[in-house]
């Protein structure tokens, strides 16, 4: 049975208008985009060329699939009315400066300035990195004057390495995705963290939290007996404590107090993996460690 399917935009602005949608979402949005375009770069050596967000469509269950492959020459602008076509669907917002500039023809380099856009996109919660209407990002980006967004430095970092010019000293899919973060979060932190402890009361966290608060926090987030989860668990809890009823604010009183309680060795497993893995030389862990 094939799932419903929205655009990247309409997606996003589905996220934006739910206040109980998971801050991580778009994380994970981010992370199936790159690994998307790193494999049609890295398996079959192709170019995507097509890349908007209208191009970039999302399953009811959150999963990110690239679509309309091949790069077209953007259509150009003399003698039509700028601002007609929506950005997510306007071409010409979503060119590499090179190709816009007739510089150089489009390329792999290509495709990851456009990715850097879409990243930034996501991230932003739908914002364009070269400005906000046709004619300004037209503009932007033939004088490649990018326009970002803060997300936080480590990530406006990359994006920055996405968009330079000239093509040649932009990333390959492979750095980036060695490199990825979403504001200090790591992307691959994930498995770093579900690789670190085979504690039992882990894999069945969900029995050992109070049933009131696992069911009200269902309704923010489904969530599995892992340890990542549990870590996103505490998380959200911090996050939407004020939208519990009284009765699960009573029983979690003070959130790091009763998670420590609960799970006495979760800090030191978090701690650990972190500490074992490559992400200590990063510059958001150096002072915890």
């Amino acid at each position: 049975m094939n799932l419903p399917e929205y655009s990247l935009s309409e997606y996003l602005s589905i996220l934006k208008s739910d206040s109980r949608s998971d801050p991580m979402v778009v994380n994970k949005l981010a992370w199936q985009f790159l690994k998307g375009l790193s494999s049609i770069h890295g398996d079959s050596v192709l170019q995507h060329g097509n890349m908007m967000p209208s191009n970039i469509v999302v399953d009811v269950e959150g999963k990110l699939m690239l679509s309309e492959y091949s790069f077209l020459q953007p259509e150009t602008a003399k003698g039509k009315f700028m601002g007609l076509i929506a950005v997510e669907n306007d071409r010409a917002c979503w060119s590499p400066s090179e190709v816009i500039t007739e510089t150089e023809p489009y390329s792999l380099k290509s495709d990851i300035q456009v990715a850097g856009m879409i990243l930034h996109y996501i991230l932003s919660g739908g914002h364009h990195p070269y400005g906000e209407i046709n004619l300004e990002i037209q503009v932007s980006l033939q004088q490649n004057w990018p326009k970002m967004t803060y997300i936080s430095d480590e990530v406006n970092g990359l994006i920055n390495d996405m968009l330079v010019m000239p093509p040649s000293t932009r990333p390959s899919m492979e750095h980036i995705l060695n490199t990825s973060t979403t504001g200090g979060a790591g992307w691959t932190m994930i498995d770093i963290i579900n690789n670190a402890c085979r504690n039992a009361m882990f894999c069945e966290w969900t029995s050992v939290v109070d049933l009131v608060v696992l069911k009200e926090m269902r309704s923010f987030r489904q969530y599995k007996n892992t340890l990542v989860e549990l870590v996103l668990f505490v998380y959200n809890c911090c996050l939407h404590y004020d939208k519990l009823s009284q009765t699960a604010r009573d029983i979690i009183d003070e959130p790091c107090k009763y998670f420590l309680t609960t799970f006495p060795s979760l800090f030191m497993s978090v701690y650990t993996a972190i500490k074992s893995s490559c992400r200590v030389e990063r510059a958001c862990y150096k002072p915890f460690f």
